[in-house]
């Protein structure tokens, strides 16, 4: 290859592919003669005479340095017209050579100077090649990351405030965990990606992204039902990324082993409290029997008392076995009450398909009676279908409807609605009655096992449904809660996995 220069002085549109003899003047004996003779003064540029495309000769000196580059050797050459200084050298004085050799001195340095400019572009193209050997490396162990690492941009209105945040990058793992593919979701708006309304911790990421704070979050992401942390961190104002640890499952292991020391402490209380105060009146009453049976053989010998030990027979003993047995009953329905939620979970889960129209219209079957005696206004939707343990699940939506049943307002018809909605991986069904209600400081106590509210005394019921309603829920990942307004009705919500 050449210059400008190199074209322009040797007048030839293209200099590359020429043979070099074309422009050389010498014969190889003399090009000979004069290597040879710059190795034994020890130059480092020869001197020959080249022909221009016009025919023209002219002197030149070649510097000439062989450099590798992309694994080939290659002579760099600069070549100076020395033409005149040639022919001055013959007119000039000895002061006048020295004032030449200067001049070639600062042409020699002028040509190391371009030589090093050369060596430093081939160190910067080298270091280019690491470097982007350096970003493959990165984009490798990004994508292999097992976190969920995204990269964002804050989009702001136009008065400056953040309303959404666009996806940039992403690696595999988001779309192993997320199920969304990277095509969908780099260089579309968060609310977009996730389907929702407000684009997720906005407000935590933004702080991130404009104070370059980095923070670490414990997060749950209700569309996939998941617990992350989450490390954000932010490398340029206005930008952030995101690394995820998908801890679902220590916080599920965590929650239950909170949960099984409350329902221990709660057993702890039911055993020293609920069934201590049956025991305590079967111990009352059984001395008081005794007394009785006393008194009785007392007035066996003296027939003048009789109206008393019938009174005693007839009466007192009765009423204090009645006591007595109330009190074993009590105890009874307790323990039952804890092997039933025992059993509840301990039972292994058997997930499938769940038609809920079949589940709910066989419940309903079962309670045909009541229902009609009632004469209730039972109306259900088309329900979505989930995935769940059948029989369990049939004894959750019982317990439901049995509750509304059992606590309907006796002054106005009972009506039941139960219906579903779904959102991404989750159903939610609803199952609403216009019965007695429930007070709002006590919608958080009924879960508690054996737990009843201050207006159902009357009823009949141990307060084991919807305990045992709830502990089927958590078993499957789900979540149940209660909208209610004192004697005007009760709306139960139940969160389970959707049909895939």
């Amino acid at each position: 290859d050449s210059n400008i220069a190199a074209r322009k002085f040797y007048k030839y549109e293209n200099l590359a592919g020429m043979n070099i003899n074309k422009i050389n003047a010498l014969s190889p004996e003399q090009i000979l003669t004069e290597m040879e003779m710059a190795k034994s003064e020890k130059r480092n540029f020869f001197n020959f005479r080249h022909v221009l495309a016009d025919g023209t000769e002219r002197h030149v000196e070649v510097f000439s340095y062989p450099i590798k580059f992309e694994d080939q050797t290659l002579l760099f050459s600069i070549i100076n017209d020395v033409t005149d200084k040639v022919i001055a050298e013959k007119k000039l004085s000895s002061r006048n050579k020295l004032i030449i050799i200067l001049t070639s001195l600062g042409l020699i340095i002028q040509t190391i100077f371009i030589i090093l400019l050369f060596l430093l572009i081939k160190r910067i193209r080298e270091e280019k090649k690491k470097t982007t050997l350096s970003e493959k490396k990165l984009k490798t162990l990004f994508s292999s990351m097992s976190e969920v690492v995204v990269i964002h941009d804050l989009v702001f209105d136009n008065n400056e405030n953040a309303v959404n945040y666009r996806i940039t990058d992403c690696n595999s793992a988001f779309t192993n965990v997320t199920g969304i593919t990277r095509e969908q979701a780099v260089g579309r708006l968060a609310t977009e990606v996730y389907g929702q309304d407000e684009a997720p911790y906005l407000e935590e990421y933004a702080e991130v992204a404009i104070s370059g704070k980095a923070q670490t979050y414990i997060k749950y992401f209700q569309p996939l039902d998941k617990h992350f942390k989450i490390s954000v961190i932010s490398a340029e104002k206005n930008t952030f990324a995101t690394v995820a640890s998908d801890i679902t499952e220590i916080t599920q292991i965590n929650q239950t082993i909170i949960e099984k020391n409350k329902e221990l402490e709660h057993y702890l209380y039911i055993a020293s409290h609920d069934l201590r105060s049956p025991l305590v009146n079967i111990q009352g009453f059984s001395q008081r029997m005794k007394k009785n049976i006393q008194e009785v053989r007392e007035l066996t010998e003296n027939t003048e008392r009789q109206p008393q030990l019938d009174k005693i027979l007839n009466e007192k003993i009765p009423n204090t076995l009645n006591y007595i047995f109330s009190g074993v009953e009590k105890i009874d329905t307790l323990l039952n009450g804890l092997l039933e939620v025992s059993r509840t979970g301990r039972a292994q889960l058997k997930i499938d398909k769940i038609d809920m129209n079949n589940l709910i219209s066989s419940i309903l079957d079962a309670s045909n009676f009541q229902l009609h005696e009632l004469r209730a206004i039972i109306t259900t939707d088309n329900l979505d279908n989930c995935h769940g343990d059948e029989t369990l699940l049939n004894c959750l939506f019982s317990n439901i409807i049995s509750n509304a049943i059992k606590y309907h307002n006796p002054e106005r018809t009972l009506k039941i609605n139960i219906s579903s909605k779904k959102s991404y991986k989750k159903v939610t069904y609803s199952v609403s009655d216009n019965g007695i209600g429930i007070k709002e400081e006590e919608i958080e106590k009924i879960w508690e096992i054996f737990y009843r509210a201050s207006n159902t005394e009357s009823h009949q019921g141990e307060g084991l449904g919807l305990s045992i309603a709830k502990r089927i829920v958590e078993k499957h990942n789900g979540r149940i809660w209660i909208e209610s307004e004192f004697e005007k009705g009760t709306t139960i919500f139940i969160e389970l996995k959707a049909e895939d």
